[in-house]
């Protein structure tokens, strides 16, 4: 798995597939990997597929950014609401 602002690409077997990202106006980059590498391993462990899990992470990472300062991590229903959204 490779992740950028723009998107995520994963490797399954011998397909690529490219998890798309959502805009959002950075303020503080600190613990976007942190979230999206926590929110990933955690969506994994709960038995979601590996493209739900990466869409998942990317939200946690999109929304971390968002917020200034070290504890940036997004609640749950936080990440609920981003991937409900028309634009994610």
């Amino acid at each position: 798995m490779s992740a950028s602002a723009a998107a995520a690409t994963l490797a399954q077997a011998s397909e690529a597939i490219l998890v798309p990202g959502v805009t959002v106006t950075a303020v503080d980059t600190n613990g976007a990997g942190d979230a999206h590498g926590g929110v990933l391993a955690a969506a994994l462990s709960r038995g979601d597929d590996l493209v739900s899990a990466a869409r998942r992470a990317s939200a946690a990472a999109a929304l971390a950014v968002t917020r200034r300062g070290p504890a940036t991590a997004p609640t749950g229903a936080g990440i609920d609401r981003m991937l409900e959204a028309p634009e994610f």
